[in-house]
């Protein structure tokens, strides 16, 4: 009688145990993007490295990502994401280099989309292009970090933290968090995909760095690699949404910023619980328009550097609205390819 209980048991603890995995799985992962980019973030707040924050976040978000399709691929990123900002870092002082960067930068995307890559890159990308086209990093009191050396080493080792930090946490609830399985696209898709954003942030990126470099320019890059999707096929939409979520984010981002000024730890607080919804919207593929809403607000916030917030995201704002613009009529003369091409072996 024993046995023969313990052989109609076990399969039923086991159907409920999967089932309470099942169901506590979306809450390890809250707090698990919680671990990974509060307590670096928090962590580095307290420290004359505060204004470097920002760089945590670049390594830790796309690497916690990535370890969610394979360890490997998340250490991979990591490494890829420092030599990104290093050559951000060193590229930034000249338009011509900014502009071929960026353009290599949608190249190296379209690849990434043929292996399945895509939210990857992507995450990557945007907080490089932050980084590209942004005033030099200060940090008071570290008189070394004002040089050459100091421009490149702090921003690539906090990159390095972030991420490591980031794959490590990954690896260790790997069991309880999400597995996310890459969807290759077929090589023309990629390829489209790639020399478009290609082309627009080669452009975007020697305009901003030319006429920008000491304001908000980076934003129009963070604009096109949001908006734009491969084949272009929800472009028109992303283009509402992520104009509509940006300027009520932005509007948001500066009233919090304004009020809490001169509380960094706070506002660090704020960015990351901010950064965390739209990480676990980005995930669950939820409304546009409302993950737009909150990675404005996290990145406005993680980008506070004690100026006047309100004329910034005005700035971000009028950056949007072009980046939308410049995609949009993408968008349209992409549409006018295909009709004219599809049109032609009708008529023959």
């Amino acid at each position: 009688m024993g046995m023969a209980f313990t052989s109609k048991g076990q399969p039923r603890r086991r159907r409920h145990l999967s089932r309470f995995a099942h169901a506590v799985r979306p809450g390890v992962f809250v707090i698990a993007l919680i671990l990974v980019i509060a307590l670096p973030a928090v962590a580095v707040s307290f420290t004359p490295f505060a204004p470097a924050v920002t760089f945590v976040v670049a390594g830790a978000v796309p690497g916690f990502i990535a370890s969610m399709y394979g360890i490997r691929l998340g250490l991979y990123t990591v490494a890829a994401t420092g030599m990104f900002i290093a050559l951000s870092e060193l590229a930034g002082p000249w338009p011509w280099a900014s502009s071929l960067l960026m353009a290599a930068a949608g190249l190296v995307l379209g690849w990434c989309a043929m292996k399945g890559w895509t939210a990857i890159a992507v995450q990557a990308c945007i907080w490089c292009s932050l980084t590209l086209i942004a005033p030099p990093l200060v940090l008071t009191g570290v008189d070394w970090a004002s040089g050459q050396l100091g421009q490149v080493a702090i921003p690539v080792s906090m990159v390095l933290v972030g991420g490591l930090w980031a794959v490590a946490i990954g690896a260790l609830l790997k069991s309880h968090l999400p597995t996310l399985s890459a969807k290759p696209l077929g090589r023309n898709v990629a390829m489209h995909y790639g020399l478009a954003l290609s082309v627009l942030l080669g452009v975007a990126a020697f305009v901003a760095s030319t006429w920008f470099a000491e304001a908000t320019g980076g934003w129009l890059l963070l604009t096109i690699l949001v908006i734009v999707r491969p084949g272009l096929s929800d472009t028109r939409s992303r283009v509402v949404s992520r104009s509509v979520g940006t300027v009520t984010g932005g509007a948001i981002a500066a009233v919090v910023g304004t009020a809490i000024a001169s509380q960094q730890i706070l506002i660090t607080a704020v960015a990351v619980a901010a950064l965390v919804i739209a990480l676990v919207l980005l995930v669950r593929k939820a409304n546009y328009a409302v993950y737009a809403f909150a990675l404005t607000i996290a990145v406005v916030l993680f980008n506070v550097d004690g100026s006047d917030v309100l004329t910034a995201d005005i700035q971000r704002v009028g950056f949007t609205l072009a980046g939308a613009l410049l995609v949009a009529v993408l968008a349209a003369l992409h549409e006018l390819v295909v009709r004219s091409g599809l049109k032609k072996p009708l008529s023959s």
